[in-house]
């Protein structure tokens, strides 16, 4: 994306791509402060559009809500520690968590998946 370019990332060692979507690029990074591992998610407003300030009071606020529900104990919530907007760009600071993603263990598996394991998914997502 434009990671190699910028400096909106100077708080952060980044250690690989993990994911992205047209308007968006995922990183595993450690922060160089506290030495966490972390999720940097960067949203680029130039390839989504130009967004109102409500969306991003909005974003903050389900972020907020989503970190007072899960509070890092519920396995199936990522925990979210920061979210700023830089320049055009906003940067979601999320835990990190191992593993991959579910289009990834879908295309593995080569479209068929066993009605137990079926049941298992929908646990973990509900």
């Amino acid at each position: 994306m434009f990671v190699e370019d910028s400096d909106i990332l100077n708080d952060f060692i980044i250690l690989s791509k993990i994911g992205g979507e047209n308007y968006s690029t995922i990183y595993k990074v450690i922060h160089k402060q506290s030495r966490n591992v972390r999720a940097i998610k960067i949203i680029d407003l130039n390839k989504l559009g130009k967004l109102s300030s409500e969306f991003n009071d909005e974003l903050k606020r389900r972020i907020t809500l989503l970190n007072q529900i899960n509070d890092g104990r519920h396995t199936n919530i990522v925990r979210y520690y920061n979210i700023s907007h830089q320049s055009n760009y906003i940067i979601c600071e999320m835990e990190y968590i191992k593993g991959v993603n579910i289009d990834v263990y879908l295309n593995d598996l080569k479209g068929f998946v066993e009605t137990k394991e079926v049941i298992k998914l929908l646990g973990d997502i509900g």
